[in-house]
Formats: structure tokens, sequence, C-alpha cells
């Protein structure tokens, strides 16, 4: 269904949307929305202008511009954290270094509170919301900061035990086993 290109529409404002199906009937019902954020895209701006992400930062130039942000400089706020990791991933203001206000910037705040910040997080690639990526029964920061096993895999060594059982059994999730003492 097209709900066709709207104009003048405000965020904050509750708009209401008649649907016109292909065939030309229409829903008896229209339907209200509560509009949260609105990002107008000029009709003359050509797939090119569209696509143009002068930092290669994974954030449009022309969103840089709907936020403000610096489309020269991959982290405006300086925090640590990429623009578009903060507007995408986190739902940051990618304008202030510490978003909630509690003095923690946002690269070293625990959104999962796993241990491990955010920038830690992002740079080992472990989930910011889930504080045990692999769901192998071990928290990434225990995987990362007291045993040494990877953190994305839930058997390190491959050896079809997950880390969380070597650990439970005594064997070492870094070596593989080729037989296992289960008592």
């Amino acid at each position: 269904r097209n709900a066709g290109y709207y104009s003048n529409i405000v965020a904050g404002e509750t708009v209401t949307f008649g649907f016109t199906g292909e065939s030309g009937d229409s829903d008896t019902k229209p339907t209200n929305y509560q509009l949260y954020s609105y990002i107008p895209v000029e009709e003359k701006k050509t797939e090119t202008d569209l696509e143009a992400d002068t930092e290669q930062d994974g954030l449009p130039d022309f969103m840089e511009e709907y936020f403000g942000t610096d489309k020269t400089r991959e982290d405006t706020d300086g925090d640590g954290l990429s623009d578009y990791i903060e507007i995408y991933v986190l739902a940051y203001d990618p304008l202030l270094k510490d978003t909630d206000g509690n003095g923690i910037i946002d690269s070293e705040e625990d959104l999962d509170q796993d241990g491990l910040n955010n920038k830690k997080e992002i740079e080992i690639g472990t989930s910011i919301v889930y504080t045990d990526t692999d769901e192998d029964n071990l928290s990434d920061y225990e995987e990362v900061m007291m045993y040494g096993t990877n953190p994305l895999k839930a058997d390190t060594d491959a050896d079809g035990a997950t880390d969380a059982k070597e650990i439970e059994i005594g064997t070492n999730p870094l070596v593989a086993e080729s037989t296992f003492a289960l008592s």
C-alpha cells in the first residue's frame, strides 16, 4: 500500500492515514499515528545525493544535515562513538558527549550492564544490548576479561562443548578436547 508523499507534517502531531489498495478499494477505518520523528527528503534530491557519505561513517550526508552533525567528522561530539552508532544503534544524541547527563560519556556507558562499555563492545563486535552475545551462558565480560574465550563463538575451541560447559566440568575452553569426562 502506498501512503503517498506528505508535506507539512510536524513531529508531535497526530496524523491520520487512509490507504488505498492496488485494486482501488480503501480501508474503511483510517488509522491514527503519533508522529515522533519526521525526516523530510526534498523532492530535488537525486539518488546520488541520498547516498553521499563524505566521511564514510554510514550516515548519509543528508541525514548529517538533518541531525546537525559534521559530515566531515565520523564522531561529531568526540565521545568515541560514531554519529551512525549513536543515532541508529544506541539512540543517543550525536551532539552531546553525555546524552543522559549522568557524568559518564556515551562511549563509557554500559548499556547492557555486562561490564564492558559501549566502545569496547563495538570494538570487539559484541552486542551492546545483550550480556551474552554468543548465548553460551558466559557474559561477554567473563569471556573477554576472565577466560580469554571468544564472546562471538559459543565453543571457542570448536570441540563440541560450549565454553561455559567446559569451565563447569573443568576442561580448558581454549584447547580442543577429544573426549570429555562428565562426572
